[in-house]
């Protein structure tokens, strides 16, 4: 289940913002893998 495309469009953008301003040690501390490097 992808719960993120449940998420409406106002939801989503903050989603988007909050990981932009996650620094890279805390993505691989949730188990957030950027695909964009």
């Amino acid at each position: 289940k992808t719960e993120i495309l449940s998420l409406d469009g106002e939801q989503l953008a903050v989603a988007s913002v909050t990981l932009m301003i996650i620094p890279e040690h805390q993505k691989m501390k949730y188990g957030i893998v950027d695909h964009k490097e």
